[in-house]
């Protein structure tokens, strides 16, 4: 029997143990009036929507250190450096710039991941098109929702829409 998500700072959340789950949490976490809570707890749906599509993860990961880092993510050979944001602002070049620094303390293979749930400006959408040597990937809140919603999607496993 599937667990309710409850979200939680700390390491004891429960974990999630199906993708409706997710979709259900991603709702609750919508309503959140704290967001430092809430942006923690989203890096913990995220760890669990990898899990759930056999992603190894890990949060607060030492893959940039010294930097912070959300979260990072490894399937077979591919890894990938994810930075979660939920905020009322588009990312913009300043996101963009802190996630290139993170990936310049990683292997060349690492790529990088930008799950903002408000959209990207479109100068930083300009700058991922332009700048191919280092892949960033960008998801929205629409590309999110839609690998929550679906079993056979997840937000690495194949080309979201705003995949540059």
């Amino acid at each position: 029997m599937a667990e309710n998500f409850e979200p939680r700072l700390n390491n004891d959340a429960p974990l999630l143990t199906g993708v409706s789950d997710l979709a259900d949490a991603y709702t609750r976490l919508s309503a959140a009036g704290n967001p430092q809570r809430r942006g923690k707890d989203f890096e913990h749906l995220l760890q669990r929507a990898f899990q759930l599509a056999h992603f190894e993860v890990e949060l607060n990961p030492r893959i940039a250190h010294p930097r912070q880092t959300d979260l990072s993510a490894r399937y077979g050979d591919h890894r990938y450096l994810l930075e979660a944001k939920w905020q009322a602002a588009k990312a913009d070049m300043d996101v963009l710039g802190g996630l290139r620094d993170r990936l310049r303390r990683t292997s060349a293979a690492v790529v990088g991941v930008l799950v903002s749930i408000s959209g990207f400006t479109r100068t930083l959408v300009e700058e991922v098109s332009r700048e191919r040597q280092a892949p960033i990937l960008l998801i929205d809140q629409e590309d999110l929702l839609s690998a929550l919603g679906s079993r056979q999607h997840c937000p690495a496993c194949s080309e979201p829409s705003k995949r540059h």
